[in-house]
């Protein structure tokens, strides 16, 4: 393989490795510095197993802030997750990619990929007395759907890949308000690494999917902003602003809308175990997509969730001498849909 030839594999493999890490909400903190082991949550009278787990910190979340831009129409209340120990949801996802690359100014054609359906099981195992839920979630299975538009048997020729995270265990610590305190898969070391970035994307997945909610009291047609910045992985820095209307709150949960925007400066990729040489720095990142949830109060994740978003991520990949101008494109929906 030519020099150049290597430089396009990676760079087509580092513009997938951002894109799928820059779509999620959720940001692994730096290294934590050295500090006395957490005791164990004091749970309330209501948790149905024996101890909830204990976990490290390693996965604990920096938290989002939530500002009220309209409290809406009367009447109001304060919006919260009441969650029981011992429920049970399950949960269908569907994710759907297009990418486009371009290097050098020649842009490929656009790649549509197999739909890639998962179904989970989510059981929270104990609330604290501060009303945060613990909760294991448990990857049953994985599909890849083959549709109009994606290549005859890149689905099949994918599912051995896909097929490795199916069984995989993992956990959620979330809040009253929705917020995620901590998300976590517990995944072999042994795996190949494609498969683990897989496994780290649905871990961020899962926390994407929690819906912050205000501190206030709100009513129809409220909105509020959600800010944070994240580092996924310790991959790219970019900044993320969601922004939730209160469409509809009934005996059923709450129906919102929102919009959202991420963007990212100048800065260089921390990508593992690239070449020799090999050194990739994004230009800039910039997606907006827009969605809508269906979430009950008495449930950790939405019934019914939709988004779909559109990225376009700007880099410059060298090796050696070599040092290119390239980009992504991509385009993705991602729905939770009834079991």
């Amino acid at each position: 393989m030519s020099r150049r030839s290597k430089l396009v594999a990676l760079f087509v493999v580092a513009g997938i490795v951002i894109w799928w890490l820059g779509s999620d909400t959720a940001q692994p903190p730096a290294q934590p510095q050295a500090e006395k082991p957490r005791a164990a949550p004091r749970l309330t009278s209501r948790r149905v197993l024996a101890s909830a787990p204990e976990r490290q910190p390693s996965a604990r979340q920096n938290l989002p802030e939530i500002t009220l831009i309209d409290p809406g129409d009367e009447p109001r209340e304060q919006l919260r997750l009441q969650i029981n120990p011992g429920l049970r949801q399950e949960l269908v996802l569907d994710l759907e990619l297009v990418v486009a690359t371009a290097l050098a100014q020649q842009v490929a054609p656009r790649v549509r990929m197999p739909t890639m359906r998962i179904h989970a099981l989510l059981e929270v195992t104990g609330v604290t007395e501060e009303g945060h839920a613990h909760a294991e979630f448990t990857i049953r299975y994985v599909r890849l759907l083959e549709a109009p538009g994606v290549m005859p048997g890149l689905a099949k020729a994918l599912h051995d890949g896909v097929a490795q995270i199916e069984g995989f265990r993992g956990y959620l610590v979330v809040d009253a308000r929705g917020r995620t305190h901590e998300a976590e898969f517990d995944a072999a070391d042994e795996l190949p690494e494609e498969v683990r970035q897989l496994i780290d994307g649905l871990r961020v997945a899962m926390d994407q999917l929690t819906l912050p909610l205000p501190e206030e009291p709100v009513g129809p047609g409220a909105s509020w902003a959600v800010m944070v910045q994240r580092n996924p992985l310790g991959v790219v820095v970019f900044d993320q602003a969601v922004t939730y209307s209160l469409v509809e709150h009934n005996d059923e949960g709450l129906t919102l809308g929102f919009d959202i925007v991420q963007t990212a400066d100048s800065q260089l990729v921390n990508i593992p175990d690239l070449p020799d040489g090999a050194r990739v720095k994004l230009s800039s990142y910039a997606a907006e997509g827009k969605g809508r949830s269906v979430l009950a109060l008495d449930q950790v994740l939405p019934r019914k969730n939709h988004l779909e978003m559109s990225s376009e991520l700007q880099m410059t990949v060298s090796l050696g001498s070599l040092r290119e101008p390239a980009a992504v494109f991509t385009d993705i929906k991602l729905a939770i849909l009834e079991p």
